[in-house]
This record gives structure tokens, C-alpha cells and sequence, in this order.
């Protein structure tokens, strides 16, 4: 059995003072320096939050012109470097923030981008950059141009808020939400982007949030696809003839499943890390085992039930895959260590 063990936590203000705000986001820098989270502050109304990686040192952040509504996403360009970064965040307003920064000066608003009716929910760059995606309340994903930050398609066919997008490639783009459906989208010869696959994933009474899709994540060849539910079960999805199709899940305890990471290739395991509640788990494929009509099977690697006093809201893998970031609604970040048993 692995361990997890925690290395640097953030400190909340003294219990006098104004507490902080949910965090509801966090992102982690490509050179593995640094890292964003984003929630909501009592006292300025939205709250951006950058430290150094792994310590929590916090890093200097002028006041930004952006709007006052909560901050429900960030990401980094996976092409920011040690000398040069682009951050973006998505508010519940609507608007897109681009903040650039480099070592000689703190993050600036670079460029706003509007057009979507309501909350971005979250946020996702193909491997390249060159196309930008954002999920909104509004049952929209749409898709920018980074080199003229134009729209470059709107994916429509959402019947409820579209929690979440993740983009496996250049050319393909995974969508899932209130509606309970996973769709797969992708570009053709011709730039045009038309769905390929809806898929129906969990099913629940009308109304009760269990088959609400809260996160999607996959990496690389798309070998594995995972789904956080309302109902806190973890879905497994492989493709198959073209088609993804269930193929495994992780049992919930009636909590909802916020957040799935999968870790890069270079972190040499397959840990599934999922939100828990107040905690968090890692699973792993058991090996030789299965279910009837070729399913996988998973087990319960390691885990932390208490490691927020809240819920949490959003985990990560560092890149190596030895460390794993969390934060929830008591307003902390954490970082902890992963040790493979």
C-alpha cells in the first residue's frame, strides 16, 4: 500500500479577521514552479492566489482589473516557460482573463475575452496551444483561436451546463455536464468541428444531481477516459472501434466526485486521483483481474479522508507524478507527497 503525506499547506488568516472564500480551481505551472488557484474572496469578490511549487510561498500579485464575480477555473499555457507565462482564468461572469508575466514583472491583464452568456466552468488548450476551449453554464463550449483570440467554433448540443472539457488532441475534444452526457467531438479535413459520440453515462431520477458529469479527464492516446459523477462514482471509459464505451468504475460514497486527474506518462504509474468529500484517493487497475464482458477492475492505492476540514473541490497531479495538490471550500491549498508502496 502507497502513502500520502502532507508537505505545505497554505495559512488561513487569524480567525478575527475576514476568512476566505471557496477555492474552487487550481493549476499547476508547466516548468513546476508554480501554481494558481482561484475561488471566491468576502472582501474583494474574486480572488486570484499564486505561490511557489512545492513550498506555498506566496508570489507577489498587484491588483488586476477584472471583474468582481467569483473565479471558477485556471490554467496555464502549456507553453509558458521560466521566462515567460500566460495564465487563464474563467469567471462566473462570463469573461475569459488572460494574465501574462515574466521574471521581471508580476502578472497583467493581457486580454479579455467575452461571449459566452454565463459561468465559464472550466478550461482546456490543446497540446500544441493553438486552440483554447471553455465550458459554460450557458450549454456552450466554444473554441479559440490563440493566435487572434477569435472564436473559432461553438459546440452546441448540451441540454444543461457544461461542467467540464478536456482536449485529448489537436483535433479531438471530450464534453460532459448537468445532462448527463459524455460527447466526443472532432475536427475535420476542412477545420469543422461536428460531435461524433453522445454517450449516456450514469442515470439517476430527474432532478437528484446523481447523473451530473462533473469532470472529464484524459491523456495521451485516450487509452482511459474518466468521469467524476454527481452520485461520487468514478466512470471508466475505453475506445473501442472508434467508440468509447464503460468499461470500469470506482465506487462513490454518496459524495460528489469534483475532480479526476490522471498523471502524465513520465510519472511512470496510472494513478486515478479523484476528490473524496473532505479527501481524496488514488486507485490503480488491479492487475489480472476483471468483470464479466471485459471490464477493469480498480483498487484503493491511497488516500486522505480529513484532508480539508470542507469539501474539496479540485486535485491535481504534479508533473513527475510524486506530488498531488488540493483545495476545497476551508479556502486552504495543500500539497502532499506520494510515496508508491
Amino acid at each position: 500500500m502507497s502513502s500520502i503525506t502532507l508537505i505545505a499547506s497554505s495559512e488561513l488568516p487569524d480567525p478575527l479577521q475576514p476568512q476566505p472564500g471557496p477555492l474552487w480551481s487550481v493549476a499547476l505551472h508547466p516548468s513546476n514552479t508554480e501554481l494558481c488557484c482561484v475561488g471566491s474572496s468576502p472582501i474583494t469578490g474574486h480572488q486570484v492566489n499564486l505561490y511557489s511549487f512545492p513550498s506555498l510561498d506566496p508570489l507577489p500579485l498587484p491588483p488586476l482589473d477584472i471583474s468582481k464575480r467569483t473565479l471558477r477555473c485556471c490554467l496555464y499555457s502549456p507553453l509558458s516557460s521560466l521566462t515567460s507565462t500566460l495564465l487563464v482564468v474563467g469567471s462566473f461572469s462570463g469573461s475569459i482573463y488572460l494574465l501574462q508575466s515574466s521574471p521581471s514583472s508580476p502578472p497583467s491583464l493581457l486580454q479579455t475575452l467575452e461571449g459566452q452568456e454565463s459561468e465559464i466552468k472550466s478550461l482546456s488548450y490543446t497540446p500544441t496551444a493553438d486552440i483554447l476551449a471553455s465550458s459554460s453554464r450557458d450549454k456552450t463550449v466554444w473554441l479559440w483561436d490563440t493566435e487572434t483570440y477569435e472564436p473559432l467554433s461553438i459546440l452546441t448540443g448540451h441540454t444543461g451546463d457544461v461542467k467540464c472539457c478536456k482536449f485529448l488532441s489537436n483535433t479531438k475534444i471530450f464534453s460532459a455536464g448537468y445532462d448527463g452526457l459524455f460527447k466526443v467531438w472532432e475536427e475535420d479535413e476542412d477545420g469543422d468541428w461536428s460531435m461524433v459520440q453522445s454517450l449516456e453515462v450514469v442515470t439517476g431520477n430527474e432532478g437528484d444531481g446523481q447523473e451530473t458529469l462533473w469532470c472529464v479527464e484524459g491523456v495521451g492516446s485516450g487509452w482511459r477516459v474518466f468521469l467524476g459523477t454527481g452520485g461520487g462514482e468514478t466512470v471508466a471509459l475505453k475506445e473501442e472501434g472508434g467508440k468509447y464505451e464503460v468499461c470500469g468504475r470506482i465506487e462513490g460514497k454518496g459524495e460528489e466526485c469534483y475532480s479526476v486527474c490522471l498523471p502524465s506518462v513520465r510519472a511512470g504509474h496510472g494513478g486515478v486521483l479523484r476528490s473524496e468529500g473532505r479527501g481524496f484517493g488514488v486507485y490503480r487497475e488491479r492487475s489480472g483481474f476483471g468483470v464479466e464482458g471485459g471490464g477493469v477492475m480498480f483498487r484503493k492505492d491511497a488516500g486522505v479522508e480529513e484532508a480539508h476540514s470542507a469539501e474539496v473541490n479540485c486535485v491535481k497531479w504534479c508533473r513527475e507524478g510524486e506530488k498531488i495538490v488540493s483545495v476545497g471550500d476551508d479556502g486552504r491549498v495543500r500539497v502532499w507527497k506520494y510515496d508508491i508502496g
